[in-house]
């Protein structure tokens, strides 16, 4: 077992989700959250910043946080219109990011590559992401994931959406390479 530690928080009944290429300009109810990942950034504070991957970057809240505190930034997202924004807003912080236009499920995580791997309201994990995420890691690194519930999908109408009760634990678990610390 290497070890690695991994973060994990599912929301129960929440507010119902827009994405954001339903985003509309007549849209006066959705309001993109633009600060960083509370989850995330409990996890980081005090941590020696060093490489991190953000899988499912969106606009880039979180990998600018991470970036304006000292980590070297890598992105994934298959939305190049929201990885542009990010990078913007980015470069008006005078940070610099990383970011690759790619499905998360093709990309390259590397091997013993990065310190911190964040999926943050990006889906559920499955085997071979956990997978692909041990090797990624270096020893001692860092996964934070949030995610929806199930039953916050039920609500939303949308019965198949968020993940089921301890269906990450046990991925975790089963892959036998993770510490899990919440």
């Amino acid at each position: 077992m290497r070890n690695h530690k991994i973060l994990t928080y599912l929301f129960f009944l929440l507010f119902p989700v827009i994405s954001y290429c339903q985003k509309t300009e007549s849209d006066t109810v959705f309001k993109l959250n633009e600060d960083p990942n509370a989850f995330l950034i409990e996890t980081v504070i005090g941590l020696r910043p060093g490489k991190a991957l953000d899988l499912g970057m969106g606009q880039g809240r979180n990998s600018i946080y991470l970036a304006m505190n000292g980590w070297d930034v890598t992105g994934v997202d298959i939305a190049e219109e929201a990885l542009a924004f990010g990078l913007v807003e980015a470069s008006k912080n005078e940070m610099s990011i990383n970011a690759v236009v790619t499905p998360t499920e093709l990309c390259d995580f590397g091997i013993n590559e990065w310190d911190l791997i964040v999926q943050v309201y990006k889906g559920c994990f499955d085997n071979s992401r956990v997978a692909k995420i041990a090797k990624a890691l270096k020893p001692d690194g860092i996964v934070v994931f949030e995610f929806f519930h199930r039953d916050a999908g039920i609500e939303m109408k949308r019965p198949t959406f968020g993940c089921e009760t301890n269906s990450i634990k046990q991925l975790i678990e089963q892959a036998g390479e993770f510490k899990l610390l919440r």
